[in-house]
């Protein structure tokens, strides 16, 4: 694990604001590649593939707000881990090759199978739907309590999803489930698991029947639902895309994203929707049929057009998720192929991200899609297994470039904390002006308070000792005296 760096800000009436940019790669084994990324609070966690030569693993990434490791893990006997979200109580929850929980430290506890991939997760707050493939390829769906037990399952021998297919929690309870067969499906289900509609989506202008990949459903502020992916044009090739339906799944509006001549090719494989209804679409571009990709991102307003587009000129490198961070900005996450290892970068809310950043920009259309009625059949899922965890710590960071901008220089630290790690006992030091009264709270990474003391700091120097009966592991200890705060990053050993 990376030695942590400790950083105190003191924070002004004014608040100070720290505008991070950092560019990073993960390496663990000698094959890794990032397939999503989730804010974590003060952090992210990102989740995805690691290979030795020999076999592969599903790895986890946890870092802090600077994308620095709190640790990384990966695990057996799964392959990859497609999708992660955040448990509600500190841990994590993964789709991959089963089902899987892992506390705030990565430690497994549970992970259950139906059989099959599973290629997405989203909490509904009583459990968990997930999406992926039976064995024989159809597409199936799991409602999970939040222990990872069967509330109900649904397959569609309909639909073959040999390709990934992503699901969404409508305002209902129920979900929306987008893949790709001869086009582009979306399915709605009742929170029962009783099927509301099915439509699909096929571009009049696709190079053939079904030439569209389904990358990402998402369901908008608005009641509706959003989709993006690829679609192989028949004249200038593949072109991302992005499609807004109402809550019946009828067009809202269609716009695609590419070049009207040549070659050049366009992908999106996530998107997130802002407040105001903005959208952010990330994936990657080449600038020619024989070229490398590079990450490719960009900004859309409520209707889809264009507010700004950024390329980031890595070679051979492809984003896979995005999310907005703590900043305002975003975290965007995938695979760079010079290095083969899963890569970060933190950008502001402009998308810019201080090394190697370009404008990109692509022409919009608004194409013809047609949408057509899809009638399916129900089918269930009555395979299920508890799996046995085992994992593996270790891996490294490498920084490409970093930039903290802090819009004041009135920075100054507010106190020192040793020693760190300890087994829990602490000292604290602060030289005061003025006398005042403190409070010391403790924060786990999920930002819960566990602890907290109140002291009393006299003007000059100051010298408290602080004890706390806490588990092993990574915290936060924050000094809130009126408004000046300040935190640092504590670790306790046992």
């Amino acid at each position: 694990m990376k030695k942590l760096l400790l950083l105190s800000f003191f924070l002004f009436s004014n608040f100070i604001h720290a505008q991070i940019e950092f560019q990073n790669s993960y390496g663990f084994m000698d094959d890794e590649s990032a397939t999503c990324v989730r804010n974590a609070g003060n952090g992210f966690i990102m989740c995805g593939q690691s290979g030795d030569g020999n076999n592969l693993y599903a790895f986890l990434v946890r870092a802090d707000h600077y994308g620095d490791t709190l640790w990384i893990h990966h695990y057996a006997p799964f392959t990859i881990a497609w999708n992660i979200i955040p448990s509600g109580d500190g841990g994590f929850v993964f789709a991959g090759d089963a089902l899987a929980k892992v506390d705030m430290y990565g430690f497994p506890v549970w992970a259950k199978t139906a059989g099959g991939q599973l290629f997405d997760v989203q909490s509904y707050g009583g459990g968990y739907y997930t999406s992926g493939a039976k064995q024989n390829y159809d597409l199936m769906v799991w409602k999970t309590d939040l222990s990872g037990d069967t509330i109900w399952t649904r397959s569609f021998p309909e639909l073959n999803s040999v390709e990934q297919n992503t699901i969404a929690v409508t305002q209902d309870g129920g979900c929306i489930i987008c893949s790709a067969d001869s086009g582009i499906v979306l399915t709605r289900l009742l929170s029962s698991g009783q099927i509301s509609w099915s439509k699909r989506y096929n571009f009049a202008t696709s190079f053939y029947p079904g030439g569209e990949n389904a990358a990402r459903v998402i369901a908008t502020a608005d009641g509706g639902f959003a989709v993006t992916g690829a679609m192989m044009d028949s004249t200038v090739g593949v072109q991302g895309y992005l499609i807004k339906t109402d809550a019946s799944g009828n067009l809202s509006w269609v716009k695609r994203y590419g070049e009207t001549a040549g070659y050049t090719s366009t992908a999106f494989f996530d998107v997130i929707e802002m407040l105001g209804g903005d959208f952010v679409l990330a994936g990657g571009t080449l600038a020619s049929f024989t070229a490398s990709p590079s990450p490719y991102y960009m900004r859309t307003n409520s209707t889809g057009d264009t507010i700004w587009t950024r390329s980031n000129q890595q070679p051979d490198a492809m984003i896979n998720s995005v999310t907005m961070n703590s900043d305002g900005g975003f975290y965007f996450a995938g695979r760079t192929g010079n290095s083969a290892d899963a890569f970060l970068i933190a950008t502001n809310l402009q998308g810019d991200a201080y090394c190697w950043m370009q404008n990109f920009p692509r022409i919009t259309t608004s194409p013809v899609v047609n949408v057509s009625a899809v009638n399916l059949s129900i089918a269930y899922v009555d395979t299920f297994l508890t799996v046995s965890t085992s994992f593996i710590m270790g891996g490294y960071m490498a920084n490409w470039c970093t930039n903290v901008a802090v819009e004041e220089n009135n920075v100054q630290q507010l106190f020192s904390v040793y020693p760190n790690p300890s087994e829990g006992t602490f000292f604290l030091e602060r030289n005061n002006s003025t006398n005042e009264d403190a409070e010391i709270l403790i924060l786990d990474l999920s930002g819960r308070k566990v602890a907290s003391e109140q002291h009393h700091f006299s003007a000059g120097e100051n010298r408290v000792e602080l004890k706390f009966d806490l588990p092993a592991g990574i915290y936060f200890l924050e000094y809130v005296s009126g408004e000046n705060k300040s935190v640092e990053k504590i670790v306790i050993e046992k």
